[in-house]
């Protein structure tokens, strides 16, 4: 069996959005890019790294819903200039925000401050959901005709 680094790209992918949600700034949409100038399919490499990020949000949901008083680092972050902003934006615009997760900077606190602020679950995942998809194939589409990719 030859080895070849695209066999680990999508349990990467799906570490490395997964990572990008709940902990640290990851470049997922340079790397998600990179594998499929590399040649790996653009739908698996798109709904992938919108699982792996589904699942990191929906932990930040859960935190935020459920587990507050529980996690330590969660009430430093409510003291971030990027906290602070992203509430203010989902307390005026409500659930809507979540198309919004793709922001640099607040978009992280969004899952988050959805969870704080008892979104229904279903919701949560939904616009979670169909924000991402429509960010990355807005993004897709213009990078193919745009002869990036």
């Amino acid at each position: 069996m030859d080895f070849n680094p695209l066999n680990f790209g999508y349990p990467s992918l799906f570490l490395l959005a997964l990572v990008n949600q709940l902990i640290v700034p990851a470049p997922v949409d340079l790397i998600m890019l990179g594998l499929i100038k590399a040649g790996l399919n653009i739908w698996a490499v798109l709904g992938v790294a919108i699982l792996g990020m589904t699942v990191g949000s929906t932990a930040d949901y859960i935190f935020g819903r459920y587990g507050l008083n529980l996690i330590p680092w969660v009430r430093k972050e409510e003291k971030s200039k990027q906290f602070k902003r992203a509430e203010k934006l989902f307390k005026k615009y409500g659930q809507i925000t979540l198309f919004l997760t793709w922001l640099p900077f607040i978009g992280k606190y969004i899952p988050l401050i959805a969870g704080l602020m008892k979104t229904p679950t279903m919701n949560f995942v939904a616009f979670y959901i169909l924000g991402k998809v429509i960010y990355y194939g807005v993004l897709i589409v213009v990078l193919k005709y745009s002869n990036i990719l």
